[in-house]
């Protein structure tokens, strides 16, 4: 297990570039970390004056980040001297939670504590949205578009909302008993929607919308998720301060990483299946070796 240590707040969300070699890190100190999983050091600190930054998302390119932070969501881009803000949009009234590119990097959507998703023309960095959904999430924690890009999903403190990318009116509108939807994922062959709701994990099937409770807990145990890979397997965070791989085809879990962490509020897995990481409330991000930590039964 590797450990990075930068951030003097909490992390509130990781990804990992699409090659996989960077794991970005947002945090409540205003900062983002950009660390190298394979060193196990950090390669910059990207800070602009926010006191909060709730997300970080990267473009299918690996070139343009998206930030959402207490008041904004921002744009930011590689270039020869390094990482620099083109766009600021702060039409989300309150804090911005959430973002995610489309696959061909031309849209960028993002969700807040206002309980709006907002669909953004991430090239032309236009000030006003292409489409603004709603849908009586409450507060959106999680947002992503389907790998086609067809298609958005959002969750909230009160369920699961599912857009065409096309049409301002939902396709799907899941409201939970006890819900507070912190995490969710498009599997990779986009047959389906996963989200760590809390007490569950739901399985929504992308095609018929039927819901199915795949996993059971107690009450806000299953807080964050990403799919592994090709889809095989997911990182499950938890209440306890594990991360959890359960095996989809089977059903089963495969095995336990931690356990004697805090809570775990941020997970990511990289694109090549190499790194699972994880953030806990102790400021520290954990990475492991996918491989290594699948042939022990307990790390």
């Amino acid at each position: 297990m590797i450990l990075l240590a930068g951030h003097r707040d909490p992390v509130n969300h990781l990804a990992f570039a699409p090659d996989s070699m960077t794991l970005a890190s947002a945090g409540d100190d205003g900062c983002i970390w950009l660390w190298d999983p394979a060193k196990g050091e950090g390669k910059v600190r990207l800070s602009w004056g926010a006191n909060y930054v709730f997300c970080a998302a990267w473009s299918p390119d690996g070139q343009a980040i998206a930030a959402g932070t207490q008041d904004s969501l921002l744009l930011l881009r590689a270039d020869s001297a390094g990482w620099r803000p083109v766009q600021r949009w702060k039409l989300h009234q309150g804090w911005v939670t959430c973002a995610s590119f489309s696959p061909d990097g031309q849209m960028l959507v993002s969700g807040g504590v206002d309980g709006v998703v907002h669909l953004w023309d991430a090239i032309r960095v236009s000030k006003k949205p292409l489409m603004t959904f709603t849908g009586g999430l409450g507060s959106i924690r999680s947002v992503k578009f389907s790998p086609d890009g067809h298609a958005i999903a959002a969750g909230g403190t009160a369920g699961v909302g599912i857009w065409k990318a096309s049409e301002p009116e939902p396709v799907l509108f899941n409201r939970l008993r006890d819900a507070d939807v912190r995490s969710l994922a498009f599997a990779p062959d986009g047959r389906q929607v996963v989200a760590a709701a809390g007490r569950c994990v739901l399985s929504i099937d992308s095609l018929t919308h039927r819901g199915t409770e795949v996993l059971h807990a107690a009450a806000n145990y299953f807080r964050c998720l990403a799919f592994v890979a090709d889809g095989s397997m997911l990182a499950l965070g938890c209440d306890d301060g594990s991360v959890r791989l359960w095996d989809v085809p089977s059903s089963e879990e495969r095995c336990v990483l931690g356990g004697t962490m805090s809570c775990v509020g941020a997970i990511a897995a990289s694109p090549d299946g190499k790194w699972i990481a994880a953030s806990c409330d102790d400021f520290v991000i954990r990475v492991w070796d996918l491989q290594r930590a699948l042939s022990d039964e307990v790390l």
